[in-house]
């Protein structure tokens, strides 16, 4: 029988591939995850601009500076890194303990592996990765085989790359990222400073900036799910940071709640990072 892989990343309708033989992990019971609220709303992006508000990059230089002590050249590094989140993912079959390890190098290679385990100490371990337009995943570690992605799996596993490029920053401190003002939105009683950004590659997010703080404290975007190997879908994401940790003189979120408008995702509690650029070879497929 032909294996057959699907995910929904941070969506984490995650697919768990089944083959001749095996058996899907036990149901677990899934519990509600603590986290911050946001009104039920769909993101609708706004026309990308020609060139950034003076207002906006102000705004966005000031939440650089404050993630990096006053040194944004400190993202550099970011741009070539390895990074782990270790918290629970809520997926179909319940809530799971989980390791996301990424390797990137700005802006056309990507690599997540993810790791999830039941109480039980069931384990299931999928790798998905993107060099350049090129996508493939693996069930399992070597010596199993790698098989190419298509298309509609590719587009979701390149949106969680733009997520990850986001959160660490550096892709914000890009010349050619464009920012412009939105209208301040509210996370739970706090009225955060808001910001429309469009990165190198076009793609958009909104971030929500502590006044007080400078911190970035939301980012929401229209992420790409896989309903299946040919097909996908659109869905407003959100990320809530609690906490923060410093890597390399730039603090980032280190304690990070994912959902989309009307569902818990996942809640991330630890975060490591490797400042090093991952070995190109990496991100070689089939």
């Amino acid at each position: 029988m032909k294996r057959v892989a699907t995910l929904t990343l941070l969506g984490l309708s995650l697919g768990v591939s089944v083959g001749c033989g095996e058996k899907p992990p036990p149901i677990i019971q899934a519990k509600p995850i603590e986290k911050e609220k946001a009104p039920d709303l769909e993101l609708k992006p706004p026309p990308k601009p020609e060139a950034s508000d003076p207002e906006a990059k102000k705004i966005l230089g000031e939440m650089l500076a404050a993630h990096t002590g006053g040194q944004p050249d400190k993202l550099a590094s970011l741009r070539e890194c390895t990074f782990t989140r270790k918290g629970l993912a809520d997926t179909p079959v319940g809530r799971l303990n989980a390791v996301w390890k990424r390797d990137l190098i700005w802006p056309d290679r990507y690599r997540i592996r993810l790791e999830t385990s039941d109480t039980a100490g069931n384990k299931t371990t999928q790798t998905y990765a993107l060099k350049g337009d090129a996508g493939w995943f693996q069930l399992g570690d070597d010596p199993n085989p790698k098989s190419k992605l298509a298309a509609g799996v590719v587009a979701n596993v390149r949106s969680q790359f733009h997520e990850d490029c986001v959160t660490l920053l550096a892709v914000l401190a890009d010349p050619k990222t464009l920012v412009a003002r939105a209208i301040d939105e509210k996370l739970n009683d706090k009225l955060l400073t808001t910001l429309d950004v469009w990165t190198p590659t076009g793609d958009h997010a909104r971030l929500g900036i502590d006044p007080q703080t400078k911190l970035l404290t939301r980012v929401v975007y229209v992420g790409v799910e896989a309903e299946s190997q040919t097909s996908s879908y659109s869905v407003t994401k959100e990320l809530t940071f609690q906490e923060y940790k410093e890597f390399g003189g730039v603090k980032l979120g280190s304690k990070v709640y994912v959902k989309t408008r009307s569902k818990a995702l996942g809640e991330w509690t630890e975060l490591t990072v490797e400042i090093a650029k991952p070995d190109p070879k990496v991100f070689d497929g089939p």
